[in-house]
């Protein structure tokens, strides 16, 4: 067994309390409370990337993570409207009613809702085959930093890969930002490979690779 994988499994030996469910709006709570668990994640000021606030006229539907325009404004400069989470409950259920023959995993503790990962099929630039991407990969802000937060996202992964395998996928794809050291080191125990920067955003994204067999 290689030093990363028995490294894993220690990490997992300290989060097998949690309760693993299929990703869906009716395990999660509906869809306000995805967006509320996903605001508090992303879009507060002590979120490891705060999204913050848009537009829901001018950003609408756009998903892209350029909110600088917004940076604390509570009204567009634009167009004065008020603004929203970025994962506003309108544009939570526009964004996952969106997505085709998504999967995903959430994790509950005495029936709260601590983590979870969710991906889908997804062509990148100048290319027209789908990847599996994994899009969402949340844990706690009270588990960050932690053994047990490692072995919940080594659990939620492992879930992730069972059901990519499942489907027949050879790999999954992540992306992070450059400078999130954190999330480096785990794409790099979970054996990821760098592909390159990230098509939709190369300056400050790359793109990883995960293998399944």
């Amino acid at each position: 067994m290689s030093h990363n994988q028995t490294l894993i499994n220690t990490f997992i030996s300290k989060a097998v309390h949690f309760d693993i469910k299929e990703f869906t709006l009716n395990n999660i709570g509906g869809n306000k409370a995805l967006a509320n668990y996903l605001h508090a994640a992303y879009c507060e000021q002590d979120a490891v990337v705060n999204l913050g606030l848009v537009c829901p006229h001018c950003k609408g539907n756009n998903f892209s993570v350029s909110t600088d325009t917004y940076h604390n404004l509570t009204h567009c400069p634009i167009c004065n409207s008020e603004l929203v989470s970025f994962w506003s409950p309108s544009r939570t259920e526009y964004y996952f009613t969106s997505k085709i023959n998504s999967l995903g995993y959430l994790a509950f503790h005495n029936g709260q809702l601590v983590g979870l990962i969710w991906g889908f099929p997804k062509s990148f630039k100048n290319s027209t085959k789908l990847e599996l991407y994994a899009d969402l990969l949340v844990i706690d802000k009270s588990l960050h930093k932690s053994k047990t937060g490692m072995g919940l996202i080594c659990r939620l992964k492992q879930h992730f890969e069972n059901s990519a395998r499942a489907h027949g996928y050879s790999h999954w794809l992540g992306r992070t930002q450059v400078t999130n050291a954190p999330l480096i080191s785990t794409f790099k125990l979970f054996g990821g490979k760098i592909v390159g920067p990230d098509p939709g955003d190369p300056a400050t994204r790359t793109l990883w690779s995960f293998p399944l067999f």
